[in-house]
């Protein structure tokens, strides 16, 4: 069958040392459902300061719910979005205006970073460490 290049909607480019994984495609089709493929960049998923501006319920709650699913999924090879991702998901329950400005600055970011993935090198070590506080 060879080598795989695409799996569940990840992307796999093989090299001579390692293979990178990631979801370009994805991003693209979420930002084309979120009809963001012209958007402006962000340098950043979230702003330094996060404020409720507009406190009024967001109108489409399904819409807001599908593309932080899809944003949760790209968390897979982009584990630089997972803080935000995670605040995202955690105020899901009644979406404001505000959470989908947050959620579109994360899509912008994603515009801008397309080409980010995780690089898995054969001379790393992948060893799995854990720490836990007793308390």
């Amino acid at each position: 069958m060879g080598v795989p290049k695409y799996f569940l909607g990840v992307e796999m480019a093989t090299h001579p040392d390692g293979v990178f994984f990631h979801q370009n495609t994805y991003v693209k089709e979420i930002l084309n459902v979120a009809a963001m493929t012209n958007c402006n960049p962000m340098p950043t998923p979230l702003p330094q300061r996060i404020e409720d501006l507009d406190p009024r319920l967001f109108p489409e709650p399904t819409y807001f719910w599908s593309l932080a699913g899809k944003l949760q999924y790209l968390t897979i090879t982009r584990p630089d979005i997972q803080y935000a991702v995670n605040l995202i998901c955690q105020i899901m329950h009644a979406p404001t205006m505000a959470d989908f400005c947050l959620l579109k600055r994360i899509l912008r970011y994603l515009k801008g970073t397309q080409h980010l993935g995780l690089h898995i090198r054969k001379d790393s070590n992948l060893s799995l460490l854990a720490y836990c506080d007793s308390d």
